[in-house]
């Protein structure tokens, strides 16, 4: 059975791949400052900005595979807090390289679509990475750093939804709070375009992955795309709402403090081919898993463990 180490483990990707490698792996899952409880896992209190307080973490448990999620994701903060961005998203990913180089363990790094320019969408893996904020300019040093220090890793670039286990809310759930409570215009942006993978068909992407022993850059999505206004469209059709709750909007029309592309979809031929096309779901399939988890009371014992 592989030791896996999760960092990020209280994030999205991190507490529902905790859940859904529990009974196939011993799971190990770093904490900061954020809780959580998750049978069947242990936890352990550490900083990864801190070198020594992760490289001693790493000695303790000698994890056959680190997967790297956790990162700051707010695109505004890191623009206005380079430093701290820097810090998390670059250079605690250095320090899990280096430890992957000096004990042959594997490192699966959780990178993102937004490292692509954003002018036209379909993106491969091969194509130069243009990326357009401090957000995505910190996360592509750390996929440097893994390529550079590693010595065998797995960089997935990814667009990820799904139910957290914390009071957080990602673009889907935050449609759905704002839909349950019957609130009309909200905006969907026309002009972004993206592909989308809930986080659990993600997680068994990554299984797969593992088994057959991947490494390498590979963009993991669905296979089609949409717009933001398509797809909060689409989760108002599944959960029973009123699609018209849903107002067109362009991105241009809001004053973020960071600059975000405009279509990051991507190829996923690549991972396709090895692992079957069916392997990666459409956008609507993953809605409706989405909504499943849901209806079967999946998220009620994901909530039940924050602490």
């Amino acid at each position: 059975m592989k030791r896996i180490l999760i960092t990020g483990i209280t994030g999205l990707l991190g507490s529902n791949l905790a859940l859904y490698f529990m009974n196939k792996s011993s799971v190990f899952g770093v904490l900061n400052k954020s809780k959580i409880f998750i049978p069947n896992i242990s936890l352990l209190n550490g900083d990864i900005q801190n070198e020594d307080d992760i490289t001693d973490i790493l000695k303790k448990i000698k994890p056959d595979i680190i997967i790297h999620c956790a990162a700051e994701t707010n695109v505004d903060y890191c623009e206005e807090n380079i430093p701290h961005a820097t810090l998390l998203n670059a250079t605690a990913t250095k320090y899990l390289a280096n430890y992957s180089k000096i004990s042959s363990c594997k490192l699966i790094y959780i990178s993102t679509d937004a490292i692509y320019r954003g002018d036209r969408g379909d993106y491969f893996e091969f194509e130069t990475p243009e990326p357009q904020n401090i957000y995505s300019k910190t996360k592509l040093a750390g996929e440097f750093f893994v390529q550079e220090n590693a010595s065998d890793y797995l960089i997935i670039r990814t667009n990820i939804y799904g139910w957290n286990a914390l009071q957080k809310l990602n673009f889907a759930e935050w449609v759905i709070d704002q839909i349950e409570v019957g609130k009309g215009g909200i905006p969907g942006f026309v002009d972004v375009v993206f592909s989308p993978i809930l986080v659990n068909d993600l997680a068994g992407v990554i299984e797969k992955m593992i088994n057959i022993d991947l490494s390498g850059i590979y963009n993991v999505g669905a296979r089609d795309n949409c717009s933001k206004y398509e797809f909060a469209r689409m989760i108002c059709r599944l959960f029973g709402k009123n699609e018209d709750f849903i107002k067109k909007a362009t991105i241009k029309e809001f004053l973020f403090k960071a600059p975000r592309p405009e279509n990051t979809s991507l190829n996923v031929n690549k991972i396709s081919d090895i692992l079957g096309v069916e392997s990666m779901p459409t956008v609507e399939h993953g809605l409706i898993k989405f909504k499943k988890l849901k209806d079967t009371g999946f998220l009620a014992y994901l909530k039940s463990m924050a602490v």
